[in-house]
């Protein structure tokens, strides 16, 4: 538990969604996590094979894949998306029998921290609450946020099916809460289909105010989450980075007179730590400079513009079924995917042409496509293998 009188009032800003395949929609990813700040994205259904990778610059990427040698098409995955400056660290995910899960410890002070799970249930599976159990009790403070394929009135549901009864009385006799948008998640395209709940989070002990928003955003049936919680958190600033040559560095201590003289009594002791602390502090600043970091790869104002009409008409297809409506969002949802698509190869071909007008930077990024880092997994690691 959390000692809430040291808490200095800082949000936390977790996304969490259903992405219905991420690889195709990046870049738009990239923006979405941009735009509105988000310090973690929880991700389902990624459709991502083991060694693929999508990543988010400034961000570290967690993920289990579904492992199905038999399906014919990639499907489910859960991922993690966590901001650089968070302090937090990958935990293995035990062996699940009808869900998924990826999951982080995120360091909150010196004594406290919380358990993020990236969860998603499957529709036509009914035992999840033996899964939610056996991921509850890694930790004292647990948030899981994601897809629970569950609906319930008590979760802003007109109605309630099979899977939200049995989670409604699990959470109830936990005392555990949920945080749930007071709108619809996800957006069945069938003219007579309801729209329902079933992307929310639920917080095991967790003593802090929270609110959860949807977006009409993204390109899927599920729409994206927004999870602002008030915590203790203080996240470094990643708009610069304050980088040191160590060759440098040594160079100045060299040349630097480190050593006391005339010590004789208390008072020239602390003098002397004194002057060795500030001689220290300068060879380092003396050897540092400010890096100032840039957004890459931002989509261009017409690109944007497009996906903000595509949204926008989306809507107005929730409210009305007009089938017309329905047809323009898909040409718009095509045109923005080719758009992207351009957008990206056009940006590498600049990126391509620039190299080569200097061959210290051109063997720099041949050497990092072909050293690629790939995220050590924690130990004794599990992937759920489904059938």
């Amino acid at each position: 538990m959390f000692s809430l009188n040291r808490i200095n009032l800082h949000s936390l800003r977790i996304g969490f969604w259903n992405a219905n395949g991420i690889r195709r929609q990046l870049q738009e990813v990239k923006e979405f996590v941009s735009d509105h700040d988000l310090d973690l994205f929880l991700i389902q259904e990624t459709f991502l094979q083991p060694g693929q990778k999508s990543q988010i610059t400034n961000f570290t990427l967690y993920k289990n894949d579904r492992v199905n040698t038999n399906a014919r098409h990639i499907q489910g995955g859960t991922c993690i998306y966590v901001k650089n400056a968070l302090t937090h660290h990958q935990i293995p995910t035990p062996t699940l029998n009808s869900s998924e899960a990826t999951m982080i410890n995120l360091k909150l002070t010196n004594t406290s921290s919380i358990v993020l799970i990236s969860y998603y249930s499957h529709p036509r599976r009914f035992t999840q609450i033996d899964d939610l159990e056996k991921l509850a009790k890694i930790h004292n403070n647990v948030i899981f946020a994601g897809d629970f394929n569950a609906t319930h009135t008590s979760w802003n549901n007109v109605k309630s099916n099979y899977k939200g009864i049995t989670l409604n009385k699990f959470i109830n006799k936990k005392n555990y809460t949920i945080i749930a948008a007071a709108s619809a998640t996800r957006i069945d395209y069938r003219a007579t289909a309801r729209h329902n709940v079933l992307d929310f989070a639920i917080f095991k002990n967790i003593p802090f105010p929270a609110t959860a928003t949807v977006l009409h955003e993204l390109s899927s049936d599920h729409l994206p989450c927004i999870l602002d919680i008030e915590t203790n958190i203080k996240s470094q600033s990643t708009s610069n980075l304050f980088v040191t040559n160590w060759d440098d560095y040594n160079y100045n201590l060299q040349h630097t007179n480190l050593n006391p003289i005339n010590i004789k009594n208390e008072e020239d002791a602390d003098k002397a730590i004194e002057n060795f602390t500030k001689d220290m502090y300068a060879a380092l600043n003396n050897s540092s400079s400010h890096k100032y970091l840039t957004k890459r790869g931002r989509l261009s104002n017409n690109i944007k513009t497009l996906i903000k009409n595509k949204n926008y008409i989306r809507r107005l297809w929730q409210r009305t079924r007009d089938p017309a409506l329905k047809t323009e969002f898909k040409k718009l949802e095509s045109k923005i995917k080719i758009r992207v698509m351009d957008y990206k190869n056009s940006m590498w071909e600049k990126h391509i042409d620039a190299l080569t007008e200097n061959q210290t930077a051109f063997w720099k990024e041949v050497k990092r496509l072909k050293n690629t880092k790939n995220s050590l997994p924690p130990s004794d690691w599990t992937t759920t293998t489904w059938q």
